[in-house]
């Protein structure tokens, strides 16, 4: 459709093409055939009256003709209309948005309010309701985990997700984009649910729907004593481990005095609750954050609940249900089984045998394939009086039956190529971990010249060369590192951080270039030495160092033992994904058993080399099943990504997901039956998101901050309660515009038909005075 502006403001002749289906080629040779045909005719009837009457009568019936025919053409060919446009306002729409979290019950009496957040932004947003609309239409929700309607405003939502009401203000703006002219937010600003909700106010802003949140929090909390941080070390133990967990307990306002944290351990099988654990916190008075951390010794296997709770005396807690946090930890009782392998018995094997065999969490076994044994004795004999072996299992079935190996400097002439195979077989295929300390002699220098050797595919390093300094080194972990539960080696991350800057210094590594998908946990110098990399199946962990036996100076095994020890433990409970075929060529599910609400869920999908891996365009996906007590429901269909690790891994992230109990089914058509278990069903994996646990209760004051952002990005601005007489009138002064068409097809107007009367009549009466029939 196309338009010819007239002088007249607001109208318009709109014309469309003759045939809109047909090829523009076609519509033309069609316009030019018409015209031909009805002028020829014209032409005709002009050259045969020339000879009855005077040319210039002959002339005006031509032209009289013409215009008849080129009007009748337009009408059918081009269907012209007469177009006015009419621009009127009309009512917008306003969605408002009460926050109903827990934290709206909060009275500030410290701030002078004397009712509670919920009841006064409730008041408020009636008031403002009524009078918008007298402009405009209002639509009043209520939301927290969940959005609905408000009706009976009462804060008892256990989390806070602003994605909501934007979500639905996105949905308004869909239906009708020129309506909605505002949404008014009355919230504290506390977002605990899920991602930012930055991408919504930024698809607001793209709308011109601006955004207003009304600061229903003061910025300084009221007096309170709350549990920021409980966390575990490692949420999968041994038996009988000693389990640190880091505990932040923060005060505001409070008086000088103590506050009392205790530890509670659920009860064991037959009842017997251990005994609490209790720390006292001298608290200076104001403010301030205090950390600490508590040991549990898990002595009885299974699922446990680690309840830490904080009280003080020193003042009245108006708010307890941020007193107490609950975390839960899986003791095993299985102990790990470690496979030493070395050349020879240098002082990095003789120290981490002697440690790890007088440990009550591990069974070792040793291989050292140069020995001055002069007896005759078999391995099997020597094995019962704890002296290594001088060859390895002959099969990769008793491999299996191990946790992790720990290579050390082993020559290739040793270290058969078949054996190495069987090595690589218990790490891609059994699941198993391979920790590769490097040696002077060979490891891993002699074993990367040939690309197909299997240690060279093995070692998550390219290209390793020897670094040494003669004033020493000392390792740094790096991020990754510091999140690895296996290097922490003190109380708090901090303590940690200080241990590792002053062990006693190394003077000789093997380095290089971390592979891709290699994770780089401790560095020196910016080269790496510490390097983990998932391998089929397995994992693979390198220590570029011979000597961490001089971690032992002066301390004894209080170090060398913890951190070899925990990389054993991790080995052991990290060994398999949860979920596997009975052919053993796919494993899948998640790491942890149960996250927090708002932690992201990482599902993994690994296949063995036997399995062709999936092309790029292979549709691959997980569906994530919500299992209540009303049924299963689908609520995600996730597209699984190829990891950096390589072709052989796949990955998921699943966010926002509620509290419950969920199931992974694969949705991989080209494995085929390759995902059935052995009596035909689907195989699963399953996991929990765990109750919320008084997030919402943690912090009082208002996240001005992130309210900012939002207004910023959705173009709108911030107000405070007592501003809401400004925010009604800006919200009144806004206003929607339509425009209001009406289109009269010339072809059907009076207009028109009276012109055709007229040259008609014109034409019959100019014939008739020429005598012509």
């Amino acid at each position: 459709m196309n338009a010819i502006p007239l002088p007249s403001s607001g109208s318009a002749i709109e014309y469309s093409s003759p045939i809109p289906s047909w090829p523009a080629a076609l519509q033309t040779l069609v316009f030019v055939a018409a015209i031909a045909l009805a002028f020829s005719a014209a032409l005709w009837l002009y050259r045969t009256e020339m000879r009855r009457v005077s040319r210039p009568v002959a002339f005006a019936l031509l032209g009289i003709r013409s215009l008849l025919i080129l009007a009748a053409l337009a009408a059918l060919l081009f269907d012209p209309q007469w177009v006015k446009v009419r621009r009127e306002s009309m009512p917008g729409r306003v969605l408002i948005a009460v926050d109903t979290s827990e934290s709206m019950g909060v009275t500030d009496t410290e701030h002078g309010e004397t009712v509670p957040r919920i009841e006064l932004a409730n008041r408020i947003a009636q008031q403002l309701a009524s009078e918008l609309r007298k402009k405009h239409d209002v639509e009043v929700v209520g939301f927290d985990q969940t959005l609905e309607p408000l009706r009976n405003p009462n804060a008892k939502g256990v989390a806070s997700d602003l994605k909501l009401p934007l979500t639905r203000a996105g949905e308004i703006a869909s239906e009708n984009p020129s309506r909605l002219i505002g949404v008014v937010l009355f919230s504290d600003g506390r977002h605990n649910l899920g991602r930012s909700p930055q991408a919504q106010a930024l698809e607001l802003g793209a709308r011109n729907v601006p955004l207003y949140p009304v600061v229903m929090a003061p910025d300084t909390p009221p007096q309170d004593v709350a549990i920021v941080e409980a966390q575990a070390q490692a949420t999968t133990v041994f038996q009988g481990t000693t389990l640190p967990i880091e505990i932040a307990v923060r005060a505001n306002r409070w008086p000088a005095g103590p506050i009392r944290v205790t530890l509670e351990r659920s009860a064991n099988e037959a009842g017997n609750k251990p005994a609490p654990l209790v720390e006292t916190i001298s608290h200076p008075g104001g403010d301030a954050t205090h950390r600490i951390t508590m040991r549990a010794k898990l002595d009885q296997p299974g699922p446990q609940s680690l309840t830490i709770t904080a009280e003080s005396m020193s003042a009245v807690d108006r708010f307890p249900g941020n007193n107490r946090r609950t975390l839960r930890v899986n003791a095993v009782k299985e102990r790990a089984r470690v496979l030493l392998i070395d050349g020879e018995a240098r002082w990095e094997f003789h120290y981490l045998h002697t440690a790890l065999g007088r440990d009550p969490n591990m069974e070792v076994r040793s291989v050292v394939f140069r020995q001055p044994r002069i007896t005759p004795a078999s391995d099997d004999d020597v094995r019962k009086v704890g002296t290594p072996a001088r060859k390895l299992p002959a099969d990769v079935e008793s491999l299996s039956a191990y946790d992790c190996i720990i290579l050390g400097d082993v020559e290739p002439e040793q270290f058969t190529v078949a054996e190495r195979e069987r090595v690589e077989k218990f790490v891609a295929e059994t699941g198993g971990t391979l920790v590769i300390s490097a040696g002077k002699r060979a490891m891993p220098l002699a074993y990367t010249k040939d690309e197909n050797d299997p240690i060279r595919r093995l070692l998550p390093l390219r290209e390793p060369r020897i670094w040494s300094e003669k004033l020493g080194f000392r390792l740094n972990p790096t991020v990754d590192g510091s999140s690895s539960w296996f290097l922490q080696l003190a109380a708090t991350r901090v303590e940690s951080q200080n241990l590792w800057e002053q062990f006693p210094p190394h003077f000789w590594a093997v380095s290089g270039e971390a592979k891709a998908g290699g994770e780089v946990l401790a560095s020196a110098d910016g080269r790496p030495i510490i390097v983990r990399q998932n391998y089929g199946f397995g994992r693979v962990l390198y220590v570029g160092i011979d000597s961490t036996w001089r971690w032992r100076y002066k301390v004894g095994d209080r170090y060398h033992h913890k951190f070899w020890g925990q990389v054993a433990q991790w080995a052991a409970t990290d060994r398999l994904l949860p979920t596997g075929n009975p052919a053993g060529t796919i494993r899948f599910g998640t790491r942890e058993p149960s996250f927090k609400p708002n932690q992201p869920v990482e599902i993994v999908v690994r296949s063995s080399e036997t399995l062709p891996p999936l092309p790029a365009s292979a549709l691959k996906g997980a569906n994530i099943i919500h299992r209540t007590s009303e049924g299963e429901k689908i609520v995600a269909t996730l597209p699984l990504v190829l990891a950096d690790g390589g072709p052989l891994e796949h990955r998921a992230l699943a966010n926002d997901l509620p509290p419950g109990r969920y199931r992974i089914e694969l949705e991989i058509p080209s494995w085929g039956d390759q995902l059935l278990d052995g009596s035909g069903k689907r195989l699963a994996a399953e996991f929990e998101v765990l109750p919320f646990d008084g997030e919402e209760m943690l912090e009082l004051s208002a996240n001005r901050g992130l309210l900012n952002e939002l207004a910023v990005a959705s173009q709108g601005r911030v107000f405070e309660p007592s501003q809401a007489k400004e925010l009604a009138e800006l919200l009144l002064a806004r206003s929607t515009e339509i425009d209001l068409r009406k289109a009269i097809p010339l072809r059907s107007s009076w207009w028109t038909f009276t012109g055709f009367l007229f040259l008609i009549c014109c034409e019959w009466a100019l014939r008739k005075w020429a005598g012509l029939p």
